[in-house]
């Protein structure tokens, strides 16, 4: 889910190596601290791995290249805004930006890097002082030989000319299978849903599959090898994706065309319901921290949040506050985006937002998925469901915070027509479907834990015992 504020910039974190290709990097005020700058970069952090290589022009301005391991220049990065001895790097494409101060007790520039829902620290330092992080150990990490069959397939998805490429991994033994579609939620997300370095996608379908269900999980919108645009997708396109994927497997020989299920996670989780009522019907949905009430006033109560367990102050989080209302308001008014635009750019001038940072803001709050999230209510489908539902939630979860959305979950699904509907609450659990103490970024980057064992218990056995499988 997208976040409208200082705090969040619509898109997740996961590939962050590759994510700050576009960033832009400007001289600070003076021409000593411009220097400062200039060079190769890398994170002290594990979980960011790129080295940025900064160096002059024949005109004296600064740029900014990807460096392969030699330190040579690669990809060009864009765009700058630096004051005093701040530094502000950014992502425009992608909505992912860096904010950062050099230190004063060595040659380092620490900061955050925030993407989507996700806020780390980063602190850069001279690419000759950081030794290249090892990978993170993932040992949930399914590895071959499986003892079931993996394909790489492509399917038609939801509009003409847009194929969506996934993998299918189907139980040994004889079928027909019953199956799932991973429904990821808002974000360029690719089929193993990645971030940090985790598969929780990936993970999720190795444990369903030995239990004995099919899987189908696939690349979003321009992401890995599906076609279409990202940016220009709504949440009904979104869902339109999602009943593809169900045709799909609904299509083949190995699966159960009537017993195939939806698993969302995030926003996915609303979108699963949205599909099964006025696309697709579903055998059975997993809904795994999704939004139950409105959608907007999440939006609106995520960056303060986030602002306020990053350590912000009063006034900075007020700040968000009143930032992340006014991008909201704009996004959900019944206007045209060009005047949604407006409105949004002059929130963020009046916040003082750089002119990069402001355009990206402005690109990620237009685009018609969030756009029509910030009009959003789930409550209605939800209301209606008639299939079995499960809904987990984390007590550790920042974005979707069961506060806000268990008790309504509940209550909707209290009034549905749904034979077989439960609602939990796992402590300790936090939106990337990990074990946490504080739900923050850092910590799902530094554990070994892709997923918590408790929820793919959960999750394992309440989709085998409502798909008619064995344990």
């Amino acid at each position: 889910m997208g976040l409208p504020t200082k705090t969040d910039m619509r898109r997740r974190l996961a590939p962050l190596a590759a994510l700050v290709a576009l960033l832009a990097v400007s001289a600070v005020q003076a021409q000593t601290a411009a220097d400062g700058v200039v060079g190769a970069w890398q994170a002290e952090e594990s979980y960011y791995r790129a080295t940025i290589l900064v160096e002059r022009d024949a005109g004296g301005s600064l740029r900014a290249f990807f460096a392969d391991a030699d330190l040579r220049p690669g990809a060009p990065l864009s765009a700058v805004a630096v004051r005093g001895d701040s530094v502000f790097f950014e992502a425009a494409e992608v909505g992912a930006r860096f904010r950062g101060a050099f230190s004063s007790d060595g040659p380092a520039i620490r900061g955050t890097l925030t993407q989507g829902e996700v806020s780390v620290p980063l602190t850069l330092v001279p690419a000759t002082a950081a030794a290249p992080a090892p990978a993170a150990a993932r040992p949930q990490h399914p590895e071959p030989p499986y003892p079931y069959a993996v394909e790489d397939v492509a399917f038609e998805g939801g509009a003409p000319g847009v194929r969506l490429a996934a993998t299918l991994t189907v139980p040994d033994g004889p079928g027909p299978h019953p199956a799932v579609v991973l429904v990821p939620g808002t974000g360029d997300n690719d089929r193993d849903f990645e971030v940090y370095g985790h598969r929780p996608f990936l993970v999720l379908a190795d444990r369903l599959t030995r239990r004995g269900v099919a899987v189908l999980r696939y690349d979003e919108r321009g992401v890995g090898g599906s076609g279409g645009d990202p940016h220009a997708t709504s949440f009904d396109d979104e869902g339109r994706d999602v009943a593809a994927a169900v045709r799909y497997l609904q299509g083949r020989a190995e699966v159960d065309a009537g017993r195939v299920g939806l698993v969302g996670h995030s926003s996915g989780g609303a979108n699963a319901p949205y599909v099964h009522e006025r696309m697709e019907r579903a055998a059975f949905l997993v809904l795994l921290m999704a939004p139950a009430a409105p959608m907007g006033e999440l939006f609106r109560a995520q960056g303060p949040r986030m602002a306020a367990a990053h350590g912000a102050s009063a006034a900075e989080v007020e700040a968000d506050r009143a930032l992340g209302d006014a991008i909201v308001d704009a996004a959900a008014a019944d206007t045209d985006s060009l005047t949604a635009a407006a409105a949004m750019a002059a929130a963020y001038d009046a916040a003082g937002w750089p002119e990069g940072l402001r355009e990206a803001g402005v690109r990620a709050n237009t685009s018609p998925a969030y756009r029509d999230l910030a009009r959003y209510d789930p409550a209605p489908a939800l209301r209606r469901l008639d299939v079995p539902v499960l809904a987990v939630y984390g007590r550790a979860d920042l974005a979707v915070t069961p506060d806000e959305n268990a008790g309504s979950m509940a209550a909707a699904l209290a009034a549905s027509p749904s034979p077989d509907a439960t609602v939990l609450v796992l402590g300790g659990l936090n939106h990337y479907l990990q074990p946490s103490e504080t739900g923050l970024e850092d910590e799902a980057a530094a554990t070994t834990a892709t997923v918590d064992s408790r929820l793919l218990d959960v999750v394992s056995d309440w989709v085998a015992t409502r798909a008619g499988v064995g344990t």
